[in-house]
Formats: structure tokens, C-alpha cells, sequence
């Protein structure tokens, strides 16, 4: 897929987590030049969990492209024009 999308010059990105890559992947660490979108759901709205701890990296990327950091499934729930929404950051 990834072959593909770059051949074709479709932007693209890759959704995961540490624990979610670690997992499915091994840590592969080749796809870093593609820009990452990384869930941590502590409910700030900035990087500084991915740069300040190696808990939260992983695939070799050293600058995430987006935050996912608060997911609805929380025992808060927020909402955006009515809707249930995840919250996600990008500087």
C-alpha cells in the first residue's frame, strides 16, 4: 500500500500508537520519513510527551506530524457541534 501511494504522489500518513506499532510491527523503522499521526490520550495539546519520553516513540520517527490526545471513550465525554469527537493537535 505505502508502494503504492508513493508511487501514485497520494499524500498519505501513518495513525498509530507506540504500543499499537510495537505490536503490529516489531518496531520497523523504515517508513520514518512518512509523517505520523501518534494517539496518547493525556489530554494536552502539545508534543511534549513524545520528546520528553521514550515510552511514548517508536518507528525511528523523530518529529511527529499530528496528536491524537483525547479520545472519547474517556469518562469525560466531549463534543464538538453535537458530535462525539476525538481531539487532535497540530502545531
Amino acid at each position: 500500500m505505502i508502494n503504492t501511494l508513493t508511487e501514485k504522489n497520494q499524500p498519505f500518513g501513518i495513525y498509530s500508537s507506540a504500543s499499537q506499532w510495537k505490536e503490529i510491527t516489531g518496531n520497523v523503522q523504515k517508513y520514518n520519513e512518512i509523517p505520523m499521526w501518534y494517539a496518547h490520550y493525556d489530554k494536552i495539546n502539545n508534543f511534549n510527551d513524545y520528546y520528553n519520553s521514550n515510552k511514548y516513540k517508536f518507528g525511528g520517527w523523530i518529529n511527529p506530524t499530528m496528536k491524537q490526545y483525547y479520545n472519547n471513550t474517556l469518562e469525560e465525554k466531549r463534543y464538538v457541534c453535537r458530535v462525539n469527537a476525538d481531539y487532535n493537535w497540530r502545531p
